[in-house]
């Protein structure tokens, strides 16, 4: 008995999840002949072919794809995107994530990947643009934060940077980047040079904005800060001065902005202001580090779960998107 098209269809699936791509291929070519789900047909050969290597082919079935405005569309543009990427031409994968936003203006994903293809062009201020857009269309996505924190701690503007990273720690509380942003905030704890930074930084003060001028004085606050050992288990910093030094930052970078202009007071200053203002400090460390450091609570107490749904409910309140 023939097998139906949707037979095919889930056949195509199994396979390719079972790594057979070849023989994923020669139902969805059948099933492309005949024009079935054509735009499900065409994303899932420009999966198969990427994961072959064999881009050429990837970036034909997914612009297929694109051009029919389906639902897998931003699916397919991601693979493409990842195909003009790998051949270098950069300068295309740019127009195409240009051209996607225009129709997709409210979709933070097209807005990182443009980011990251202005960062592979060198093109840093415009790639920080472009994360500013998706932290505002999505507040609680990881990626645009830690993109932002990495962008400034190699311009070194560091209390920008350790903004983005204490808000990256508390999206993505608990995987392998977030170890590694541990450690970079507790270099920036260690930083011995703000005071070059800060000279180099303000030596033109008429063309400093009000944000500007705020966050590069506030890196005067590291100073003050304990030095962070590493633990000799997971080089990470010991918990106790690292949680000392975060309570500390927050709340003096905080303190000493009255009112918020720019990027990153108003998002980040801001929330964190509204934080210290319902007292929600402890429970936001709490949150952000405990996948982390196993005995925390030996350096933040009185954590209640009560005070943890209070926390959720901030949460919520505080980081709806645009």
């Amino acid at each position: 008995m023939a097998q139906t098209s949707e037979e095919k269809m889930k056949l195509a699936m199994q396979l390719a999840e079972e790594g057979k791509f070849n023989e994923s291929n020669k139902h969805l070519i059948d099933l492309y002949s005949t024009n079935y789900m054509r735009d499900l047909v065409c994303y899932n050969l420009s999966v198969n072919y990427f994961y072959m290597k064999n881009y050429i082919k990837a970036e034909k079935f997914a612009t297929e794809s694109i051009k029919m405005n389906s639902s897998y569309a931003l699916q397919a543009t991601v693979i493409k995107g990842k195909c003009l990427s790998i051949n270098r031409k950069y300068y295309d994968e740019e127009e195409l994530y240009q051209k996607m936003i225009q129709k997709y203006p409210k979709e933070f994903l097209l807005h990182n990947l443009l980011g990251y293809n202005y960062i592979k062009q060198s093109k840093t201020d415009k790639a920080e643009e472009e994360f500013q857009k998706s932290v505002k269309l999505n507040p609680f996505g990881s990626e645009a934060h830690l993109a932002l924190g990495n962008i400034n701690k190699d311009k070194e503007l560091l209390i920008n940077s350790l903004l983005c990273y204490y808000y990256f720690l508390m999206t993505e509380p608990n995987t392998t980047r977030t170890l590694e942003i541990v450690r970079k905030i507790g270099e920036e704890m260690n930083f011995k040079e703000t005071d070059r930074v800060i000279a180099q930084k303000t030596s033109k003060p008429e063309n400093l904005s009000k944000e500007e001028n705020d966050l590069i004085w506030a890196m005067l606050f590291i100073n003050s800060l304990k030095t962070t050992k590493l633990t000799d288990e997971n080089k990470i910093p010991e918990m106790k001065t690292f949680v000392e030094n975060s309570k500390s930052l927050i709340t003096n970078i905080t303190e000493s902005i009255e009112t918020f202009e720019g990027f990153y007071e108003e998002f980040y200053v801001q929330f964190f202001s509204k934080m210290l203002k319902d007292n929600m400090l402890n429970e936001f460390l709490y949150y952000s580090l405990i996948n982390i450091y196993e005995d925390l609570s030996e350096s933040i107490h009185g954590v209640t779960k009560d005070k943890m749904l209070k926390f959720a409910d901030f949460l919520e309140t505080n980081t709806k998107n645009e």
